[in-house]
């Protein structure tokens, strides 16, 4: 079982305390849900909470745009100083913009994470 000094905290205490403690440190985290399901505002909640304890973070999404990200951080009163945010998109549709659905066919795994492995290195958070 991890102990409290394992973890760290997700800047939402109630999800603390499910998870007695925290999240263990060291780990990668992907959110997974419907839009509107509440996985930007538990990461930022996160990502602020790291940044509060002086911590590098990064936050790297694969729908929002910066400027997404940050009017949701408004909405809710919250600065992002501190926070570094980029974009992972997955696919570039025939127009050249962003298209941001997984074609299980068109996308290789290993790709991805080497990406995403560069941006994390790049930014050391």
């Amino acid at each position: 079982m991890t102990g409290m000094n394992d973890c760290i905290e997700s800047g939402i205490p109630g999800l603390d305390k499910v998870l007695r403690g925290g999240l263990p440190r060291n780990h990668m985290y992907a959110l997974h849900g419907t839009s509107g399901s509440g996985k930007t505002t538990l990461s930022l909640q996160y990502l602020l909470k790291g940044a509060e304890t002086g911590k590098g973070c990064l936050y790297i999404g694969t729908s929002e745009s910066e400027a997404e990200i940050r009017q949701i951080a408004q909405s809710h009163g919250w600065s992002l100083a501190g926070i570094t945010i980029t974009r992972l998109l997955y696919h570039t549709d025939r127009t050249g913009t962003g298209q941001t659905m997984l074609y299980p066919a068109e996308v290789e795994l290993p790709k991805i994470v080497d990406r995403l492995i560069k941006l994390i290195e790049g930014y050391n958070p």
